[in-house]
């Protein structure tokens, strides 16, 4: 099953869900007559901002942007570099992620998702200090929106333990800067892999040696894996972004 078959399959699911929630939270309050009545969300179209580098320019051509307007009903946005992290511009826009929040200051503040594809370009002097000032500065400008961050899913030899360190601060940092993550790792090599230890070297199902990184393995690829792991943590959310909670 392709991920448009899969959202369609999951958004008639998903509208019936938010239909039937005030209902359901009400039936199971009967037997509390002097509990506060539900009230059912009435859902409105939202917008998505995805800030990444070259990844992201790969869901841009997977079609992540058809599949946020399908599924959130409003304007989406996929703002990426090729090359750049949050401090650093690449070599397309050459805007490094906090040069792209400050363009982009209007979408972001409207959206009610934002998703962060970076960290895979080891360009930060402190990535922990580059993630909490990003974060704040999101959060300056939307506070409500519900944000997430995507693991690094990469495996050339000579950086998968540096990455295998940042993915640790990155879920480490989860709770405290208020985002959520989701496994890129895990959607290429599936439930059972273990993002702080990135295997050296292993190859992507499929896929030969990616060629100009000083090592074996790979990084770019499997960006419908990845759209469908976006999707899947968005529908299990969706009633909460939907109501704003």
């Amino acid at each position: 099953m392709n991920l448009i078959q899969t959202l369609n399959r999951l958004l008639g699911l998903t509208l019936m869900l938010c239909a039937s929630a005030g209902p359901a939270l009400a039936q199971s309050n009967k037997s509390a007559p002097t509990a506060p009545a539900s009230k059912t969300c009435q859902a409105t179209p939202g917008s998505a901002y995805v800030l990444g580098d070259s990844l992201a320019f790969g869901l841009k051509h997977a079609g992540l942007e058809v599949t946020l307007r399908a599924l959130l009903r409003g304007t989406q946005t996929i703002s990426f570099d090729g090359g750049r992290s949050i401090t650093t511009p690449g070599t397309h826009i050459k805007k490094s992620a906090l040069d792209s929040v400050d363009a982009d200051a209007a979408l972001i503040s409207s959206a009610k998702v934002v998703i962060i594809v970076l960290g895979t370009n080891m360009l930060e002097a402190n990535f922990a200090e580059s993630q909490i000032a990003l974060m704040r500065k999101l959060k300056a400008l939307n506070p409500r929106a519900h944000y997430f961050w995507v693991d690094i899913g990469a495996t050339m030899s000579n950086y998968a333990a540096q990455w295998s360190e940042r993915n640790k601060t990155i879920y480490d940092n989860a709770q405290i800067l208020g985002y959520q993550v989701i496994s890129r790792y895990k959607a290429i090599f599936g439930a059972n892999a273990d993002p702080f230890r990135i295997q050296a070297g292993a190859l992507f199902p499929g896929y030969t040696s990616e060629q100009g990184y000083g090592g074996q393995g790979s990084v770019h690829g499997y960006d419908l894996e990845l759209s469908q792991a976006i999707l899947d943590a968005l529908l299990r959310n969706l009633p909460q972004i939907q109501c704003g909670k």
